[in-house]
Parts: C-alpha cells; structure tokens; sequence
C-alpha cells in the first residue's frame, strides 16, 4: 500500500503508484513526465482469471476513475488516461474512491478502488527548463513557469519565452483564450472573423473570434491590429472586459488614488485602468504614472494573468 513517500519525476521518467487492497484486483496509477513539461496519468489495474489454467493476468484501464492532485480532481477517460501540465513543485495525488466492475471468465464483477493514502510526487521537468532567456529566482520566474506548463503561454523559440520583448496584441487575446479552452487556428481548423487583418488560418484567429463573441475585443474598425504592441490601457480595458465574462468580481476602481498622468489614459479605459490598480493586477510606474500607451513585456504578462487567474 502506498504511504507517504517522495518521487522524484523527471521528463522521461515513469513512477509506478501501487494502491490497494482491492477486490480480486489490485490498481496501478503511473505517472509519466513528458519532456515537454506535461504528465500523462494513467489508471490500470490487473484482472486475475483464475478460472485458466494458469491464470491468465491482464492489465486493464480504469475508466471514470477521480484521480485528485493537490485539491483538484480529474477524471481519467475511457483508457483509463488524463494528461495535466503541472509547473515543477511537490504535489499530494490520490485516487478517490470509486465504483467500477470488470469480467472474469464472461461474468461483470464489482471493482472497489478503495481510497488510498496520499503518496507526495515531485515534478523536475518544466517546459521553462529550455527558455535560455528565463533566469531562475527572477521575479517573474514562477509566472513564466506556471504560464508555460499550463500550455497557456509558449516561448517565442524552441530555446527563449522572449524576456524584454514586448507582446503583441493577437498574443494577448491568445492567452486568455487558451485559458478558456480554445483550440489554436491552423489551415485544417480556420477561424472565420469581422476583422480583414486577421487570416483564418493564423493561430490566433480562433482565439479573437471567441474574444468577438464573449464582447471582450472590439478592435479599430474592420481592424483588429493582431501584430501591434498591445497597450497598458488597452491590456486594462481587455482584462476587465474578460473578467466580467468570466465571473471575476474586480473592485469598480473608485477608491484608487489619481495617476499623475490621469489626462493621458483614454476615458474608455480609465475604468479599467483603476479597476486593475486596485485589484493589485496593474500597477503603475514610477513617479505614480500608470503611462497608458506604454507597452508591455512577456513577462510582465505572464505576472499580470497569473495573478489574475488566482482571483477566480
């Protein structure tokens, strides 16, 4: 039965959970850490015939199984399967209890995984762990991480996130809509929109169109502007527009103090601009100016989104 012990997993590594007692069968949870920063978790148990001779073993997927890591469940599919992108760190995993049956000699038998102790798994692997750019105990290091092995935001190489360079537009609107489950465009799954400077087949595309119809874009026209650096002002007025979408309370911003450079800020965004201020997502500058058609870096985007993710 396992206990509380330590693994340590690494990308291309395999560790082998054994839970039990069970009826007749005993479960196996492995967990195996793709290079890419993700894991695949596996539930199988092993169905005894004892009515062969000899009996005759067979491993076999434990479907609609809850596996709970760290508070959050997760149901494995019909092969007994579900991937998760976990940031490096120590995580509790456990198989709940859960009803299930197999077949023994053309006979459906009840399967009990009966709840198990929690055994403490550490994640090595980390898609920021190729991001040559990404300094370790930099203040933006564990948003970065989190962002990419959530698979919500990716490097602008194979080997860099793209530290100090600003972020467009179209990137914005695609985290936000990778968060919310949105597949990226490609020429085999194009993205119909408005905008005439938005290819269908651009990664983005799909992203925007969920951006139109959830109301939290609007663009300039028949314009998005995907390949512009995406404004402070702008990035206020988006988040706002998303978090009411999606269920954030964020405080109206009337009990923020006046930015030195208010006149500046757009009176569409200044809303949104105080809003985000205190909330703690967008903070301003030196000299307290918020420069709203200032820009904004990668990593500084990865910050502000992961804060406001925690909010939810």
């Amino acid at each position: 039965m396992v206990g509380m012990f330590d693994y340590d997993l690494t990308g291309g590594e395999v560790i082998e959970l054994y839970y039990g007692p069970m009826d007749i069968a005993y479960p196996l949870l492995e967990i195996e850490a793709n290079t890419d920063g993700s894991n695949q978790i596996t539930v199988t148990y092993e169905s005894v015939d004892w009515y062969q001779s000899p009996p005759v073993t067979d491993t076999l997927p434990i479907a609609d199984a809850t596996v709970t890591i760290d508070g959050e469940d997760y149901l494995t599919d019909e092969d007994g399967q579900f991937t998760v992108c976990l940031p490096k760190g120590d995580y509790e995993i456990a198989i709940e209890k859960t009803d299930a049956t197999h077949v023994v000699d053309g006979k459906e038998l009840p399967l009990l995984v009966r709840f198990a102790p929690d055994a403490t798994i550490t994640i090595e692997n980390s898609p920021i762990d190729k991001m040559t750019d990404a300094k370790a105990g930099a203040w933006y290091y564990g948003d970065v991480d989190w962002m990419m092995a959530a698979g919500i935001m990716n490097g602008d190489s194979a080997s860099t996130f793209g530290i100090g360079k600003t972020i467009k537009r179209c990137d914005f609107v695609t985290v936000l809509g990778r968060y919310e489950g949105i597949e990226d465009s490609d020429s085999d799954h194009p993205a119909a929109s408005d905008f005439i400077d938005v290819v269908e087949s651009a990664y983005y595309a799909s992203h925007v169109a969920w951006a139109v119809e959830n109301e939290i874009v609007f663009g300039y026209g028949d314009k998005f502007g995907p390949k512009d650096d995406i404004t402070r002002q702008d990035m206020a007025v988006i988040i706002a527009r998303y978090a009411d979408s999606a269920g954030i309370d964020l405080p109206d911003g009337t009990a923020s103090e006046a930015f030195a450079d208010d006149a500046q800020i757009a009176t569409y965004a200044k809303a949104a601009v105080y809003s985000m201020r205190e909330a703690g997502i967008i903070s301003g500058k030196g000299n307290n100016c918020f420069d709203p058609t200032g820009t904004a870096k990668r990593e500084e985007v990865a910050k502000i989104i992961h804060y406001l993710l925690n909010l939810k």
